[in-house]
């Protein structure tokens, strides 16, 4: 299955779904009083639509590192028995370093991982915002292209990235010489390297633009206000208009149908136990 020539009955199951994923989510970070803001396409969704971007197949969020890690160890013990939190944590699959919410007996298989077994119910993406400075120049550019590089190296491991660039390519077949595990722990060492220290800004180092367009004050990230979001309230950015014509420049317009991008999903199942 082509993910951009969904039908629309697909894709309205799909995102309530992702709504019943998302819900709980909510319900486990407002008991751990934890911060989490929604993030890319969902914020998009929430300020344009107060739904999902129609096209949009998963739902985005951000938190900070501390509440992100306090959600990773508390999360399983206190999710729903209808779901689970993926991490490379808790599973061989750690090719990206965020989390997935996914739902149990359900199937959202991605073509880049279709090779790959593992459980792979509907989910929703997570992400980890670390604290940095605003811009420190080349150490700044240099750090966050060795995390990016390393994730790289990672999923050409897995076979899951093909490389184009040959000044990437040499870079990844260095860093291939490092197992999984060590390449993971220099990940984590890289984005966390500069947490705690006072600074005023947070970036997602797991983002898909630069360095320069994810990173955001703090006080936008950490003093969310709230938004419509199909029948629910989720938390935003404190000015979510700057934070996205930061990263996505006039996002009031719809991109072409050519740039809507997904996740080019090859197989949606919503009941692995129906016959």
């Amino acid at each position: 299955m082509n993910f951009k020539e969904i039908d629309p009955k697909t894709m309205k199951k799909l995102h309530e779904v992702e709504l019943e994923i998302l819900k709980e989510f909510k319900r486990i970070c407002e008991k751990n009083n934890l911060r989490y803001f929604a993030v890319g396409g969902t914020l998009i969704g929430t300020i344009k639509y107060q739904s999902f971007i129609p096209w949009d197949d998963d739902v985005d969020i951000g938190m900070p590192r501390e509440d992100y890690e306090k959600f990773l160890s508390i999360g399983n013990k206190e999710i729903k028995k209808d779901y689970f939190i993926q991490s490379g944590k808790d599973y061989k699959t750690d090719w990206v370093p965020f989390i997935k919410i996914r739902k149990k007996y359900t199937i959202a298989n991605e073509q880049s991982t279709d090779h790959i077994d593992y459980p792979k119910g509907i989910f929703i993406d997570v992400f980890p915002y670390d604290e940095v400075p605003k811009n420190d120049g080349f150490v700044f550019k240099l750090r966050s292209n060795i995390i990016r590089i390393l994730v790289e190296t990672v999923m050409y491991k897995w076979k899951i990235k093909k490389l184009k660039d040959c000044r990437r390519k040499i870079f990844v077949f260095l860093f291939s010489a490092f197992s999984k595990k060590q390449l993971k722990k220099m990940t984590y060492k890289l984005m966390t390297l500069t947490n705690n220290k006072g600074y005023k800004y947070m970036t997602s180092f797991c983002g898909a633009y630069t360095m320069k367009k994810e990173t955001h004050l703090k006080s936008t990230l950490l003093e969310p206000t709230s938004g419509d979001f199909e029948d629910i309230k989720i938390n935003i950015p404190k000015d979510s208009d700057k934070f996205l014509k930061q990263i996505y420049g006039n996002y009031h317009e719809d991109p072409p149908k050519e740039k809507r991008v997904n996740h080019s999903m090859v197989q949606i199942v919503f009941d692995t136990r129906k016959k």
